[in-house]
This record gives C-alpha cells, sequence and structure tokens, in this order.
C-alpha cells in the first residue's frame, strides 16, 4: 500500500448514522441542562418580584409610622360648639390629624384616616381646616392591595399592676380628648409569602403644634388659642 493510499483511506470522515448518533446523544444531553437553566430563571423571577413586592410593604410601613409619629395634638375646642377629637380610631381604622409632610405651616395640616378598604389599606385625607364640612373632597390613595385584616390598638398607659392597657377603641366613643401615648398596627396581607411585622409608633410633639400643649396630660388646653 502507497503512502497516498494509506491518507485517502484515513481521510473518509463520519458515516451518516455516526453522525445521527452523535446529534441524538447531544439532543439527549440538552434537555436537563435547559430544564435547569429554565428553573433557575424562574426561581430567580419570582424572588425578584418577591423581594420587590415585599420592599413595597417596608415602604408602606415607613410611611405609615411618620404619619402616625406626628399625630397633632388639637385644641378640642377650636371650633366654637364642636369638640373635635385629636386621634378618632377603631380596631380597623383610625382618624387623626397631621402633616402629609414635614412643615411648619398650620395650613399643611390634614385631616387623615387610614384603614381596610375593599381588601386594601387606603389612605384618605382632606384639608384639617376644611374636614368637618360636608361638602370637603377627600382624596384617597391605595397604601397596599391584598390585605385581608388590619387591626389597630391604642396605648393608654399601665393599670394599677403596671400593666400595659391597650384599647380597641380612642376618640369618641372611648371618650378620649387626648393622643394616645403610642399606636400600634398590624396587617395580615393575603400572601404568605410576604410579611407585615407589627408596627407600634409613639407620637411625637414637635414645634410645629400650634397649641397650648399639656405634656402631663398630653393633649391641648381647652380654648387654647390656634395662633
Amino acid at each position: 500500500m502507497t503512502i497516498s493510499q494509506q491518507y485517502k483511506s484515513g481521510d473518509e470522515g463520519y458515516t451518516l448514522l455516526e453522525l445521527l448518533v452523535a446529534v441524538a446523544i447531544l439532543a439527549l444531553l440538552s434537555v436537563p441542562i435547559a430544564g435547569s437553566v429554565k428553573l433557575g430563571l424562574d426561581t430567580w423571577a419570582f424572588t425578584h418580584d418577591t423581594a420587590e413586592r415585599q420592599e413595597r410593604v417596608l415602604l408602606v410601613q415607613e410611611k405609615v409610622k411618620q404619619l402616625l409619629s406626628q399625630a397633632y395634638p388639637l385644641d378640642t375646642r377650636r371650633t366654637v360648639g364642636v369638640v373635635e377629637y385629636p386621634v378618632d380610631g377603631t380596631a380597623t381604622e383610625i382618624e387623626f390629624s397631621a402633616p402629609l409632610l414635614p412643615s411648619t405651616n398650620q395650613n399643611a395640616l390634614f385631616r387623615i384616616r387610614l384603614g381596610l378598604n375593599d381588601d386594601a389599606l387606603t389612605l384618605s385625607y382632606a384639608p384639617d381646616f376644611a374636614y368637618l364640612d360636608d361638602s370637603a373632597v377627600w382624596q384617597e390613595e391605595v397604601l397596599l392591595e391584598g390585605v385581608s385584616s388590619v387591626d389597630v390598638r391604642y396605648f393608654e398607659g399601665v393599670d394599677a399592676s403596671q400593666n400595659p392597657v391597650w384599647l380597641s377603641r380612642w376618640g369618641p366613643t372611648a371618650g378620649e380628648l387626648d393622643l394616645p401615648e403610642a399606636i400600634s398596627v398590624d396587617v395580615t396581607l393575603d400572601e404568605s409569602d410576604l410579611e407585615w411585622v407589627p408596627l407600634t409608633v409613639t407620637t411625637e410633639i414637635e414645634e410645629r403644634a400650634f397649641c397650648r400643649f399639656l405634656t402631663s396630660e398630653r393633649e391641648c388646653l381647652v380654648g387654647a388659642s390656634a395662633e
């Protein structure tokens, strides 16, 4: 056999059957690889979506905390013939006066309602100077959807045995003209993968309060000036 004949016989390549077998093997190997890639992408997308929704819950909590901490100590008789309650609350809804944004301007004060409405945690507000008017327009904002329950509690203080006293009502129905020392808000969400950490907020009195505030009683003097 000559050298040219040896070269020729070694240069024949693969047969069609060998190529088909190789392609079949590659196809079989690619199935689990593709499945693993898809599973990884689906897991990443789910985790990313859950993280975004949980971040939304945390942002809402921070907003609720900010508003409640600035609950305003109203002069309960600043309007002639009307007793206004700084906080009017039940176990599922709370109404109070506070600035929507930090401000020293009295006109920046709003009457705010926070509670459960159509399976959502909603925030409604109207200018404080006009909310007693039946024609006042209340703006509404959906803070969080997919809410099954809202539980609001009001800290009155401690009893004779030094046990904390939390009430389910505050204001007209409870006869409380002052601010609660603290307010607790717990929200139950429909989705089990999201968590609302129970929120307890102490009310803070700042320099923009334009009433003669009694620190010991946590309320304004009756007839105090609103200047």
